[in-house]
């Protein structure tokens, strides 16, 4: 019997019905993970940059990194514009404003860090103001990237990483561009009269704090103001800057504790500076939370990273797992055609054309028969929901980069191969008391029935009786008569675990439902098949 179930399934999955249906789910798969992708790079645009520009008298050089909100490190397309601004004129109702000329452009590619020199139209003098712009252009979308050669004070609020750091101004030259929906934390620190920052932007990724710094010491830059510095005062000269990080809350605020955290490992040196400048780095730290410790000469300030404050999966979830529930309900509404398909191939079909007699004239009893071929359509059932589960979360991950996590896949697999065999139940019945062109038009009847014909039927009495506000609870009880609710019941509560709010369908009578469907249809299909004739 086994090795009779086994063959029957093969011919059910490898079917050219079955295999052209999971193909068409694959590619609308596929679709609909680009579909959100683009989506997500319109509209979020989860890129961010990090970088400066350097001065001569006749060259322009920028140099940054630009890194996506999923912690990855991007490459692209960078257009500089660099602008002197060197007077001001009356402008009404807007008062003076800043007459500019461009003195220099370009186009360049990158494939990891910017770094691009321009020769500039004409040499500039130390007081005319340059504004330099960079338009950064990757396969995540756009950004865009302003710095100027006077510091730029903001009153946007800037979490400071440590309680005694205030950010109250951008430093000359220094592009800051965040990934938008992500927490930002950027230092301005002063040692004596010399300029010194660092950049963070800190990313959590399944569980991993991804850390992206700019580190700049540069004594030819211009004082920055500041209204707060790193403890202990000026701290020194400040002829290094140097940046750690460790794992989990660790508290640092001098030199000795520092010394002490390198000693024990808990600390580890993420980059220094002891030059002009300046310095990339990045790292990551595995757990929820991660310190990143920064030593300015003798001073010492640190910052607990919150993973789940600066999590993109947070902001990015709910679109992705959404158009993922999506693209399978769509196929647990349109896969019962397949699995009429194969009730009637495994069992009207042959009964119309006498092939049943045949075979139970065999060596095999009529219940082995009946059993044979509704396991094989069985083991289809969970053979196309893994294959439908698998390539969705696959093309989400590859797209999008980011998919549901494993459990909550094998909990999609098990509600919509569950749904699935509810369907094939009920086409298996109908094929045993029917056979031939009546199976058919009986199913197919059916099938219009139960998931169309009820559902705008509902609609139209819960308006007729209570207006629109009975529609949605009407919907929700019609959805219990549907043998795909087990589906729909495990993808409301993925979905309410995400967005935290309450699953709005109830778990006994999901379960009840579908073991009613699972189970009643084939005790009913025997009852009439194992009396029923297998002639022609």
């Amino acid at each position: 019997m086994r090795q009779a179930v086994i063959i029957d399934f093969k011919r059910s999955f490898i079917r050219p019905a079955t295999i052209i249906a999971l193909a068409l789910f694959i590619l609308l798969g596929i679709g609909l993970s680009y579909l959100v992708f683009y989506t997500i790079t319109a509209t979020m645009k989860p890129v961010g940059f990090l970088g400066y520009y350097k001065l001569s008298n006749d060259s322009l050089t920028v140099v940054g990194v630009a890194y996506s909100a999923w912690g990855e490190r991007l490459g692209g397309e960078a257009t500089i514009i660099a602008e002197n601004c060197t007077t001001s004129v009356a402008v009404a109702p807007l008062g003076y404003q800043e007459r500019c000329s461009r003195v220099a452009e370009a186009k360049q590619s990158f494939a990891d860090i910017l770094n691009v020199s321009i020769n500039l139209s004409r040499q500039l003098s130390s007081v005319e103001n340059l504004g330099v712009r960079v338009n950064i252009s990757t396969r995540y979308g756009e950004v865009v990237a302003t710095a100027s050669s006077a510091p730029l004070t903001t009153s946007v609020a800037i979490a400071p990483v440590a309680s005694s750091i205030t950010a109250v101004a951008y430093p000359a030259r220094a592009f800051v561009s965040p990934v938008p929906f992500l927490p930002f934390n950027i230092w301005f620190l002063a040692c004596r009269n010399e300029a010194a920052y660092i950049a963070l932007q800190t990313i959590s990724v399944k569980n991993t704090v991804k850390i992206f710094a700019l580190i700049i010491r540069n004594v030819s830059a211009p004082h920055i103001p500041l209204t707060t510095a790193i403890p202990g005062g000026d701290g020194g000269d400040c002829n290094f800057v140097e940046l750690y990080y460790g794992y989990g809350n660790i508290t640092v605020t001098n030199t000795y504790e520092l010394s002490k955290a390198l000693a024990e490992a808990r600390l580890r040196q993420l980059a220094k500076v002891n030059s002009s400048g300046p310095l990339f780095a990045e790292a990551s730290v595995e757990g929820s939370e991660a310190t990143i410790v920064a030593r300015f000469g003798g001073a010492v300030a640190h910052a607990v990273v919150n993973a789940r404050a600066s999590n993109p999966e947070t902001i990015l979830k709910t679109p992705i797992v959404t158009a993922m529930f999506s693209q399978l309900s769509t196929a647990s509404q349109f896969m019962p055609i397949v699995f009429l398909y194969l009730a009637y191939v495994l069992i009207a079909k042959p009964r119309s054309i006498g092939a049943l007699e045949f075979l139970a004239s065999m060596p095999i009893t009529r219940r082995d028969l009946y059993l044979v071929r509704l396991l094989a359509g069985v083991l289809t059932t969970f053979a196309s929901s893994g294959v439908l589960v698998v390539s969705t979360a696959l093309s989400m991950l590859a797209i999008v980069r980011y998919s549901i996590d494993p459990l909550n896949a094998l909990l999609l697999w098990i509600g919509l191969s569950l749904s699935l065999v509810a369907v094939y139940s009920l086409f298996y019945m109908i094929s045993s008391v029917l056979k031939g062109g009546s199976y058919l038009a009986i199913a197919i009847l059916t099938y219009i029935l139960i998931w169309f014909v009820m559902p705008i039927a509902a609609t139209i009495i819960a308006l007729s009786i209570g207006g629109p506000a009975r529609v949605a609870d009407v919907s929700r009880t019609i959805v219990y008569l549907n043998p795909t609710i087990l589906y729909e019941y495990i993808s409301n509560y993925i979905l309410s675990q995400i967005t935290e709010s309450p699953i709005t369908l109830d778990t006994a009578l999901s379960i009840t439902s579908t073991a009613l469907w699972i189970s009643l249809p084939p005790i009913i299909g025997w009852l009439a098949f194992r009396k029923a004739s297998l002639s022609s």
